[in-house]
């Protein structure tokens, strides 16, 4: 005798174990367990459809690739930054002046004397200046991406740097009219800013570009960029103030 009703025993594949079923543990039946796994993907394709955060395995590697472009740019700008401020510096290499080489020098005709010739005395003379050994200095590093592109709760944004928290964004719409189109979801500009509150971070941004494009752009809040720009000001006035007065010194 079977445990379960007859229509689920006629549709159990492992009939032959009834004895030791309860009527539903050992139920089997491979075409409910395919429509069961279809419908969950179903399922699982809808959700991220609808959700505001949406991540496939090929966005994912490409926008892994984007956030590697915005952090070697934003630190290759420092690297040109402190070049440019060294020009005028005095050089500070050291020259390092290679050990003093023998030289033996060719042997010449001397005035004999008692009828012996006299052998040449080996003389020791500095080399030219050596060649100058350069210190490298190591690169400013100030843009580092974040573990596993901010996916862990102790590491949150793509990249992060002194004073800012990045979020990354590569999309590649295109609208009935074949213009390269992006859409801005207001959930990514507050999740951006309590994540940048988060890391102790006080300015956040949002870089993003289009795909097949190198042209990088920012959103950004627009109260920051004020006082940005205020400070920026401010640091130009006092500039040239300090100027003004080396010039009466001078």
């Amino acid at each position: 005798m079977h445990k379960c009703s007859k229509e689920t025993h006629d549709k159990c594949e492992n009939s032959a174990l009834c004895h030791l079923c309860d009527g539903v543990r050992l139920y089997k039946n491979k075409q409910e367990e395919r429509a069961q796994k279809m419908k969950q993907r179903e399922q699982n394709k809808l959700e991220q459809r609808n959700a505001a955060f949406r991540t496939h395995k090929d966005e994912k590697k490409e926008g892994m690739a984007f956030e590697k472009v915005v952090t070697k740019k934003w630190n290759a700008a420092f690297q040109q930054s402190t070049k440019e401020s060294n020009l005028f510096k005095q050089s500070t290499k050291k020259t390092m002046v290679q050990k003093p080489r023998i030289q033996v020098d060719p042997p010449e005709v001397k005035e004999e004397v008692s009828e012996q010739k006299v052998n040449p005395v080996p003389t020791i003379s500095l080399s030219t200046m050596g060649s100058t050994t350069t210190r490298k200095e190591k690169p400013i590093v100030d843009a580092k991406r974040q573990v596993n592109s901010g996916a862990l709760w102790y590491a949150k944004g793509d990249i992060k740097t002194q004073d800012y928290l990045m979020e990354c964004k590569e999309r590649g719409t295109v609208n009935a009219r074949g213009e390269k189109t992006i859409s801005i979801p207001k959930d990514w500009l507050t999740k951006q800013e309590l994540e940048a509150f988060q890391e102790n971070r006080p300015y956040w941004v949002l870089p993003f570009r289009y795909k097949n494009d190198e042209s990088i752009y920012l959103v950004k809040s627009f109260d920051q960029e004020i006082e940005m720009y205020q400070e920026m000001r401010k640091l130009r006035e006092e500039i040239a103030e300090f100027k003004n007065l080396n010039s009466m010194n001078v």
